[in-house]
């Protein structure tokens, strides 16, 4: 990360609309950063036009979706929490023009967009996340395979001074 580094990834629960028929709940992920670079200092963009990193956020969900005992054809209106899994969110990085700021990488996208029916309107559930972390796509571009490598984690990083 550049000497102007800054970075968020947000989730913002949208609860949906009882009034109508479609399923319009659903949970936004976001992902903005700043003057990302290479160890070079140059702008962080190694897949120009293809992926570049991930976003892996661990997910403990508990919900009222669940169907007993298993397997089972439903109802699924039993309350359960599923096992913790990695959830991905694929971060798309793009160089700046200018020599004195890194690139821009970012992610605007839903649960439901990256796996349907992931979210359900009318369905409470507590969605608990931790873990979170960035991964670069490694050099053969591919988010999510083994040559993936750490980029970031969450946490805050404080200058000290002299």
């Amino acid at each position: 990360m550049g000497p102007l580094a800054s970075g968020t990834a947000t989730i913002t629960a949208i609860p949906g609309d009882l009034t109508t028929s479609a399923n319009e709940a659903d949970d936004r992920f976001q992902v903005a950063l700043t003057d990302v670079r290479t160890a070079a200092g140059a702008d962080y963009n190694p897949n120009a036009g293809g992926p570049d990193m991930t976003l892996v956020e661990r997910l403990r969900v508990t919900d009222n979706q669940s169907c007993a005992p298993t397997p089972c054809s439903g109802p699924y209106d039993k309350r359960a929490t599923i096992t913790e899994i990695d959830f991905s969110v694929p971060v798309d990085c793009v160089g700046t023009a200018s020599n004195g700021v890194g690139a821009t990488c970012s992610a605007n996208t839903t649960a439901n967009a990256l796996i349907a029916g992931a979210i359900k309107e009318g369905k409470q559930g507590v969605l608990s996340v931790f873990r979170v972390r960035l991964n670069d796509s490694g050099p053969d571009g591919v988010r999510g395979n083994a040559d993936d490598k750490l980029f970031a984690s969450r946490g805050a990083s404080f200058p000290r001074r002299r």
